[in-house]
């Protein structure tokens, strides 16, 4: 592959891809309302602080605003044609006032009127300003014309009513209906609020206005016989009851972006601000014999008409952003009731009338004043391109860069990005009178940064628990390594990555699996060892050893100078002086075997180690390590002590020949059904308290106390503690603090946190033992060796006596003390744990008592 297509292959990769997806379903689809909102706010507040940073204008655009009162309001919109105050109101307005001066003073005595301060609004001459004025309304307006619904009910009443007087009726309420609506063509715009989505639908309201030749269903039956009848002409009658007023889009009081033009059905569609200015632009072209041509085209400015009109730089939607109202200042506007307005002998410049304390009237009076003024800012033709540019590198930024970055540069980055996107958008307007409202990508970076931080923070609990379940199975793979179950051991291990801490622990268990004659398993772990370590110690020559092992016995080689494996199946008749009879099973530290003495006829157990399976400089070293447990138990001269009678070595065999114990393992005692007697369980915990004390005073400590490690015989009441083969002396030099050794479910706290053993560590494991004799279950338990050491630190076992009600109180306090988690609050030593339990006896069981002669 060449390099520019290795080049291609790296940048258009998984990460772009998914960006590109990510973009194109953005922009296909529409944001959820709750989240188009926030961004609003956001965008509303940065702009709020950025008009701090704009030079206004002066304000120069006249505005009257007219409170029509709820009653006189509610008529207009249900029966336009009856508001005879409007239209009074209109015709003294449009007229051309001699004076300027004297309409000033007439507004000022109006406010005054009103009780309101004056204000000082700069007038514009009638013939260049003429007046428009913008109706707002709640509801399409109707036109049911209340006069002629009384007309025709006095018509029901024929005998009282002359037919040429109800038609000279009928004709000046069409005088007047005429008059009202050629007025409003002329000089109004009416608005509607609330009619339009955000995607520009809905601009034009039809509902409720009836069109050219259509009549509502509640009058078409009156009027069609009432016309037939009364002679009324038919032109006359549609004429009367049509009303084509077009209602247009009022600024919305929540949006930032007020449309100027908007697009419906592939139409543009004029706003309510857009017609008030074209009428009045209109108008005045009408004084000047011009023809005004509106033009707009996107990405340009709009034209309202001629020499006369004004252009209006517009955002690439067709849309402009007022700085006066809720985002910036209130520009001053007249504020007038209606009654003042009527007072009034002339208004001029733009008159909005809407109702008594309309939020659309506000806002409308607000966006009329920004346009008039060139207060507004508009948005770039680019910004979309901006929008989807910023987007696709904040994806990109989060899929390629923030995983590799570290936690301080994670949060600075995501600090400096938000606080440049403020920045700009605060700054931008007065600079360059654009706006940029990047509220949606602040709140994409908000999130992206949220979701990263969540990951990372995930990331670090997943490390976090995977480094806990390796230290966990490294416990696990040591304790099983330490018991003497090599096989899970490597279960374990394996588990755990191999590195430096763990290579020893690697090495120690293959060497375990070679030394019991597993050189399959053992195998695939020296040739891990070999490919990651080659170099360390003599692992090549373990490998060599294995494939030596598991070679059929046969097929060995017969040189003398070449060493022999022979595997633990292999059959062993004599070793020394001593006959090899069958296997009584697999110690921690070899096979032990039956064998028979000849010198003196009796039967003894042969402890045995193969030493083929190491090398030749490391026999040596493990020869003085097994027959170091000769010098260990040869100390311990005591009659529930296993005796030593003998140590030797024959050919690669080590041995040693010990005391052959009668009896079973407490292990055969365990099962609910095989529980011994109480009193027998506390017999054995004497015998094994005083073997224990006498250990102790040879500096000597068993760490391995278990049912399988005594021996009861029930015939003669003989008990044998065995398997000193782990055992520690309390002299420092021979005690290696942080080595783990034992069975976890009866080792006690510090020996499996790996802190230095002592006396009362015995005494933990004999209190285990002694639970588990009475009750038949281990005071601790768990799913995994990691799961028991958990408990043996932190819980607390269940009561013994709960568990087995018919227990002496006795049992439950000697238990409970010698499982305390301190070592100084167990029993002070063995021989204080053998009083308690003696005395127990003698207060509890008086007849064993005196069987057993203690008594």
């Amino acid at each position: 592959m060449g390099l520019g297509s290795r080049i291609i292959n790296r940048l258009i990769g998984p990460n772009l891809l998914i960006v590109a997806f990510v973009c194109v379903l953005m922009s296909a689809l529409p944001l959820p309302s709750w989240l188009q909102s926030f961004n609003e706010q956001v965008d509303r507040l940065l702009l709020s602080a950025a008009i701090d940073f704009v030079d206004l204008p002066s304000p120069q655009t006249p505005i009257t605003v007219i409170h029509v009162p709820d009653v006189e309001y509610e008529a207009w919109l249900s029966d336009i044609a009856g508001a005879d105050a409007l239209l009074k109101l209109i015709e003294s307005a449009a007229a051309t006032p001699s004076d300027t001066n004297a309409n000033d003073a007439s507004v000022e005595s109006a406010a005054i009127a009103e009780g309101t301060e004056p204000l000082n609004v700069p007038v514009r001459s009638a013939a260049v300003q003429p007046l428009v004025l913008g109706l707002i309304a709640e509801e399409p307006l109707s036109f049911i014309q209340g006069r002629a619904e009384k007309l025709l009910g006095v018509w029901a009443e024929k005998d009282k009513v002359n037919p040429a007087e109800f038609r000279s009726a009928i004709r000046a309420v069409t005088t007047d209906r005429d008059r009202l609506m050629a007025t409003l063509r002329e000089r109004a715009v009416v608005g509607m609020a609330g009619r339009i989505s955000r995607h520009g639908e809905n601009v034009s309201v039809e509902s409720g206005v009836i069109a050219e030749g259509r009549l509502p269903h509640q009058l078409s039956e009156h009027v069609w016989p009432l016309r037939a009848s009364s002679g009324v002409p038919a032109d006359s009658a549609a004429t009367f009851f049509s009303a084509p007023i077009e209602h247009l889009l009022l600024p919305a009081v929540s949006d930032i972006g007020q449309p100027l033009v908007v697009e419906l059905n592939g139409e543009l569609r004029e706003s309510f601000v857009l017609r008030l200015l074209r009428k009045g632009d209109q108008l005045a072209a009408a004084v000047a014999d011009l023809k005004p041509l509106p033009v707009w085209r996107q990405g340009y400015a709009i034209e309202t008409g001629s020499a006369l009109g004004r252009e209006l730089a517009v955002s690439y939607d067709g849309s402009v952003i007022p700085l006066y109202g809720d985002v910036g200042i209130n520009a001053p506007t007249v504020q007038l009731t209606l009654a003042a307005a009527q007072r009034s002998p002339a208004l001029t410049g733009w008159v909005l009338l809407g109702r008594n304390d309309s939020e659309a009237l506000r806002a409308t009076a607000q966006v009329l004043a920004a346009i008039g003024d060139g207060a507004y800012i508009t948005k770039p033709n680019f910004f979309p391109l901006l929008k989807l540019a910023l987007l696709t590198a904040l994806l990109l930024w989060s899929l390629v860069v923030l995983p590799r970055v570290s936690t301080t540069l994670f949060l600075v980055s995501g600090i400096v990005i938000i606080a440049a996107f403020i920045v700009v958008q605060v700054l931008l307007p007065s600079l360059l009178a654009y706006w940029l409202p990047l509220g949606g990508i602040i709140t994409a970076t908000l999130v992206i940064y949220s979701l990263s931080a969540i990951a990372r923070v995930k990331k670090r609990v997943g490390l976090y628990r995977v480094k806990e379940a390796r230290h966990w199975a490294l416990q696990a793979a040591q304790l099983n390594y330490h018991a003497g179950r090599y096989e899970q051991a490597l279960l374990a291990i394996q588990r755990v990555p191999l590195s430096a801490q763990t290579i020893k622990w690697y090495y120690r268990i293959a060497d375990a699996l070679l030394e019991n004659n597993a050189a399959k398993k053992a195998l695939p772990v020296w040739q891990l060892l070999h490919k990651k370590a080659r170099n360390f110690r003599d692992v090549k020559k373990k490998i060599n050893a294995c494939e030596v092992a598991i070679l059929p016995i046969e097929k060995l080689p017969e040189a003398p100078d070449k060493t022999q494996v022979v595997c633990v199946t292999a059959s062993i008749e004599t070793l020394g002086r001593y006959q090899v009879r069958s296997v009584l099973g697999h110690g921690g530290s070899g096979v032990v075997y039956r064998g028979f003495d000849p010198v003196i006829s009796r039967d003894v157990a042969l402890k045995t180690l193969n030493l083929n399976v190491f090398s030749l400089e490391n026999q040596s070293k493990v020869k003085n390590r097994f027959l170091a447990e000769v010098k260990t138990i040869g100390k311990l001269s005591h009659p529930n002590i296993v005796a030593v009678y003998d140590v030797g070595q024959q050919d690669h065999w080590a041995y040693i020949a010990m005391d052959l114990a009668r009896g079973k393992p407490l292990t055969e005692y365990l099962a609910q059904d095989q529980l011994l007697p109480i009193a027998e369980v506390y017999w054995i915990g004497l015998k094994v308290a005083e073997a224990l004390s006498f250990a102790h005073q040879q500096n000597v400590v068993h760490c391995d106390i278990k049912p399988g490690n005594i021996i009861y015989d029930r015939d003669n009441g003989d008990v044998k503690v065995t398997d000193f083969g782990i055992a520690k002396w309390l002299d420092e030099a021979h005690t290696e603090t942080g080595e783990i050794m034992g069975t976890p479910l009866y080792m006690a706290p510090e020996q499996l946190q790996g802190r230095p053993v002592a006396e009362q560590t015995d005494l933990f494991s004999l209190g285990a033992t002694l639970y588990q004799l009475l009750t038949g279950e281990p005071p601790f338990s768990g799913r995994s060796i990691a799961e028991i050491q958990q408990a043996v630190l932190h819980s607390r076992p269940v009561a013994v006596r709960t568990m087995r009600t018919q227990l002496p109180a006795s049992a439950a306090r000697i238990v409970n003390r010698a499982l305390k988690k301190k070592t100084s609050e167990r029993f002070s030593s063995a021989s204080d744990m053998a009083f308690t339990l003696n005395k127990a006896i003698i207060r509890d069981f008086k007849d064993e008592a005196k069987d057993w002669r203690l008594l």
